[in-house]
């Protein structure tokens, strides 16, 4: 939640919403959700990163959809229908494993979870090619995502993201033709 709040902060998301316990608990549901539902669904890979200290500590997960990837990213209701994606690039990500969520605890960032974490999914994800969605102004992740990561931003493809505090947010697609 810390990294969430932390990135998000101001640029993205509202302090206020980010503070209140709407988002809070919007968060911890749908993590929860996505952890639980994984166990059931050949769909989705969830990843927990964790540490043995003073029993179990999570410092990131990483959730991706691995077969109909696309089809969830566009049928995502917080996603604008009205982008100008080539026929190529639209076939490529109908194939791609859609990465979907990617944190790591502020406390353990530059430590190399995120790039495992990554990797584990582009192995769950079976050759395909892998994308994600990061907002313009998360210029940490997308610095990781290119420049640590090799992704390939398709700024060709930019799309907007409405946020849950109803404004609306440039994002990008970083694409992994071949996997990590």
């Amino acid at each position: 939640m810390l990294s969430w709040r932390l990135h998000y902060r101001g640029m993205i998301l509202s302090e206020a919403y980010l503070d209140s316990e709407e988002a809070l608990e919007e968060r911890r549901a749908e993590w929860r959700h996505r952890l639980q539902h994984d166990m059931h669904d050949e769909n989705m890979f969830c990843l927990l990163a964790t540490l043995l200290h003073e029993g179990r500590t999570i410092v990131g997960f990483v959730c991706m959809f691995v077969r109909e990837g696309y089809k969830q990213f566009v049928a995502a209701e917080y996603v604008n229908q009205e982008r100008a994606e080539s026929a190529e690039m639209v076939a490529l990500l109908q194939r791609a494993a859609y990465i979907d969520n990617l944190h790591v605890h502020i406390d353990y960032q530059g430590r190399g979870i995120g790039g495992q974490l990554m990797y584990k999914a582009s192995q769950a994800a079976h050759g395909r090619p892998l994308f994600l969605s990061v907002y313009a102004l998360n210029t940490k992740a997308m610095d990781f995502y290119v420049r640590k990561m090799k992704g390939e931003v398709t700024t060709k493809y930019a799309i907007e993201t409405k946020t849950n505090d109803g404004s609306v947010k440039d994002t990008f697609n970083v694409l992994w033709k071949n996997g990590l």
